[in-house]
């Protein structure tokens, strides 16, 4: 267990870069066969369909926006920063956020959400409507969620603390402000196909 709460300093940079890629991959798949979308780092889209070269380049293009924006960070914060640790505490930390992407393909999930935005496209988000099944679905979906969005963002701080060398707490909350941002924007500007 511990490894897992830091595979950056118990597995080799191959290992882990192999891991990010395969999830990746099967990232690319799940979205291209349930018509969703990874919107950014940290948003999922339901109903959004595309060819299974769509779902790559929405994939790369969150990954490599993020590798780009850290590795300059990294870089500014410490010149010996190499784009093999920042590529891979990128892919790794995405690993959490795919796991998110699974469990929205579920039938009881979707089932549930589909009845959640049905409520919301009629303006009657009255919770009392939904039946007890589908809210105890949404609960668990958004507890774990939310957990996994940490685990996202704990592996990204500690990551990129390793990727710079640093041992200043500040460092962490940049990493947060800058994944924020950056996929903010990503969302504002839409470059999905």
């Amino acid at each position: 267990m511990k490894k897992w709460l830091n595979p950056f300093e118990y597995f080799s940079e191959q290992l882990l870069l192999f891991t990010g890629v395969i999830f990746a991959l099967l990232t690319v798949l799940v979205s291209f066969l349930s018509d969703i979308l990874l919107f950014g780092s940290l948003k999922i889209v339901h109903g959004y369909p595309q060819s299974i070269i769509g779902a790559l380049l929405n994939v790369a293009i969150t990954l490599s926006v993020n590798i780009v924006v850290y590795f300059a960070y990294a870089k500014v914060r410490y010149r010996k920063s190499r784009l093999i640790d920042v590529s891979n505490v990128v892919l790794m930390s995405h690993i959490p956020m795919y796991v998110a992407l699974y469990l929205a393909t579920l039938p009881i999930v979707k089932e549930s959400l589909s009845e959640l935005e049905s409520l919301m496209k009629h303006n009657s988000l009255d919770v009392v409507a939904l039946p007890t099944k589908e809210l105890l679905v949404l609960l668990i979906f958004g507890g774990l969620s939310l957990l996994l969005i940490v685990g996202f963002f704990y592996w990204l701080i500690i990551g990129m603390k390793i990727a710079i060398n640093s041992k200043q707490k500040w460092d962490g909350l940049l990493v947060v402000i800058i994944g924020l941002v950056v996929n903010t924007l990503l969302q504002i500007i839409n470059p999905f196909v």
